[in-house]
């Protein structure tokens, strides 16, 4: 027996409106199939392009903040770009003879000891990025002199900005409709250098095909912000921005105030703050710290080399994290941060032994071993 349905039931379909979702001749591919069979899973696709950070230390520039009688700065400040080159001359010219000073009245030992040259040094930063620069100078005004470092020039722009054009992968399958370019099909993430991994919804980009990344970097305050978004045009919409990030991209270096050759003494900037390991003995390390951690970690991986990863050469304060130590380490897995280094940074027993042996309280409450590796991964996974 044959059942021709359609003629069963052509008094009801006469009489109802229908749309019809899918045909062989043509389907819209924003609609969501949910009766398609899913296979388990993850096809990881990746896209890169180059961002203005260099990967090299020489490209990178210093920003110096220095009193001085010019007229073209921020109040009594004006800050001025050099290289690695113009930062060693500027450094063995004050801390070299003291002739420079015009001063015969005392003696040179004596003008060392009570002069302290860096005190026209109000801020210095590094950045990993070549900072635009305006007015070459032959000589660089410092206090009343003019320091003879030739080829640094005055900060062209507080901001410094850089945009980033980053095609977005799609799904392997989307022919079959672009709604699996969208959640839960889709999973994006960004990672850019200085702000880590960022997480990206996909559901709003379904239909872009390239994102548009524009930092903007305060060379002054030492802040960056980072802004995501897409547009047909080379400039970004505002309703177009779908996420705005900050960070701190440069790296705050503490002065040196003095040195004596013959006593083989060096005096650095002094830092009103105690060290991590004592916040941390304390309990009262903010997690902004873990994260500004983490920023130095990404710019030294990026440059091949390691930092002493022990909380007693940092200290946090007032939203900066300070690297105490001048000593930098060839790259060594074993003891880079995520392997062995954020051990010391949270309520683990390696912390709680740390603190033991540099006769601090010990902890009030340790992590077993699986809880410590799990707060690991989570804090490299939240800040990497």
């Amino acid at each position: 027996m044959e059942v021709d349905v359609l003629a069963s039931w052509k008094v009801s379909i006469g009489e109802s409106t229908q749309y019809v979702i899918r045909s062989s001749a043509a389907f819209d591919g924003a609609i969501v199939d949910t009766l398609y069979p899913t296979k388990q899973g993850v096809t990881v696709k990746n896209s890169t392009t180059e961002t203005p950070f260099k990967t090299k230390f020489e490209d990178g520039r210093y920003v110096l903040g220095i009193v001085n009688g010019d007229t073209a700065g921020v109040g009594a400040n004006h800050y001025y770009v050099l290289t690695q080159a113009q930062m060693n001359a500027l450094s063995a010219y004050l801390l070299g003879e003291s002739n420079w000073l015009d001063i015969s009245d005392i003696s040179d030992n004596l003008t060392k000891a009570l002069f302290n040259p860096f005190q026209y040094i109000v801020s210095c930063n590094w950045f990993p990025f070549a900072v635009g620069q305006k007015n070459i100078l032959s000589a660089l005004p410092f206090g009343w002199w003019n320091i003879p470092v030739s080829g640094a020039g005055d900060l062209a722009s507080l901001i410094q900005r850089g945009t980033t054009y980053l095609d977005i992968p799609k799904h392997p399958q989307a022919t079959r409709g672009k709604y699996l370019n969208g959640g839960p099909y889709t999973d994006l993430a960004l990672y850019y250098p200085g702000f880590g991994t960022i997480a990206l919804d996909a559901n709003r980009l379904v239909d872009v095909t390239r994102l548009i990344l524009v930092v903007q970097v305060d060379c002054v305050a030492n802040t960056a912000r980072l802004l995501v978004g897409y547009s047909n045009n080379s400039e970004i919409a505002l309703d177009n921005i779908i996420g705005v990030y900050y960070s701190q991209v440069g790296i705050t270096i503490p002065k040196i105030v003095s040195k004596s050759k013959k006593d083989l003494i060096i005096i650095r900037q002094y830092i009103d703050k105690e060290n991590c390991l004592i916040d941390l003995s304390k309990n009262e390390l903010e997690e902004k710290a873990i994260e500004l951690l983490f920023n130095m970690y990404r710019f030294a991986r990026l440059y091949k080399f390691d930092l002493d990863y022990h909380p007693d050469n940092y200290c946090y304060k007032d939203g900066k994290l300070y690297y105490l130590l001048n000593e930098m380490y060839k790259k060594d897995p074993k003891h880079s941060l995520e392997e062995e280094g954020l051990f010391y940074w949270i309520n683990s027993s390696t912390l709680n032994n740390y603190l033991i042996d540099n006769n601090l309280p010990k902890l009030e409450h340790v992590l077993s071993k699986a809880e410590a590796n799990k707060k690991v991964v989570l804090l490299g996974v939240k800040y990497w």
